[in-house]
């Protein structure tokens, strides 16, 4: 049965105009069917569906792992530091307990993997013992109410996002919205994502310049050019062409321009994307010999 509701408005106008019969309206409708059909509807995407939902599967398990394994490396936290306060139990130089990388050590050596031949190299499951490696590591240092229920990594909600966005209803302040106190205290889910934020916010990353120019907070500056073009959007789209003439040069339209050229491509976040699968746990990029 042909869905006239769809194209309610052209069959008023064919009526209107032509005043056709209803055997002609549903030709007429037939034909503009045929013409707005994609060519994605002729694919035969079945085979790719079932493996792309067994490959979705696959992901969420993976993401289950880290909320069991965090919850073992944090019992082993534990014990370490318990066998550490017993008589006659030292701890070597290079099997200590208090940093990320011996940690990721003592997990590889306790599953039997080795690093050592690259075409061996297992980039999701090292991805995934480093961040149960922090997961593990925050519960054991009782941080953000980080624990885990079910098998699931869940933390306090405002200890993780401090913040939350706002509308802003505040014509003074120039922007959509504003980050206000987060006052939920409930726990909730946390992800990959959010925990290498909590991760970050324990352990900050030195910004390095080998050149000795003053370091560039991309995070910060980021927000500061979105928040810019933000509010030049505004007036552009408001019609107040004075006000954006008045605040910008010929210049910097040619930079917008090449801004937008740029991000155009989505290469930085496939960059980043491919990284976040395939990049080592000692932060550089895995060579896989040829």
């Amino acid at each position: 049965m042909i869905n006239l509701k769809i194209y309610k408005y052209k069959l008023v106008n064919l009526i209107k105009v032509n005043n056709m019969t209803q055997v002609e309206i549903k030709k007429a409708v037939k034909v503009e069917m045929k013409k707005e059909l994609s060519a994605w509807d002729k694919l035969d995407n079945a085979t790719l569906k079932k493996n792309l939902l067994v490959a979705r599967n696959v992901s969420n398990k993976v993401m289950n792992c880290i909320g069991i394994l965090a919850e073992d490396v944090a019992r082993i936290i534990s014990q370490h530091r318990s066998n550490l306060a017993t008589d006659n139990i030292t701890e070597s130089k290079d099997k200590k307990f208090d940093t990320e990388k011996s940690l990721r050590e003592f997990c590889f050596w306790t599953a039997g993997y080795n690093r050592k031949d690259k075409n061996l190299i297992n980039p999701a499951f090292e991805m995934t013992v480093t961040r149960a490696i922090r997961g593990g590591k925050i519960i054991a240092d009782k941080k953000f109410g980080m624990t885990v229920k079910n098998g699931e990594l869940m933390g306090i909600n405002n200890k993780i996002n401090p913040t939350v966005p706002q509308k802003n209803y505040d014509k003074k302040i120039k922007k959509s919205f504003i980050d206000v106190e987060n006052t939920n205290d409930s726990l909730i889910s946390v992800n990959a994502n959010m925990l290498d934020k909590a991760w970050k916010m324990l352990h900050p990353v030195a910004p390095r310049d080998a050149t000795g120019k003053k370091s560039v907070n991309i995070s910060s500056a980021l927000k500061e050019a979105k928040d810019i073009l933000e509010q030049l959007h505004k007036k552009a789209k408001a019609k107040k062409d004075a006000e954006v003439y008045s605040k910008l040069s010929d210049d910097d339209c040619g930079l917008i321009a090449d801004i937008k050229l740029l991000v155009s491509d989505d290469l930085i976040r496939q960059a980043w994307n491919r990284a976040d699968q395939s990049m080592g746990m000692d932060m550089k990029p895995i060579k896989v010999a040829v």
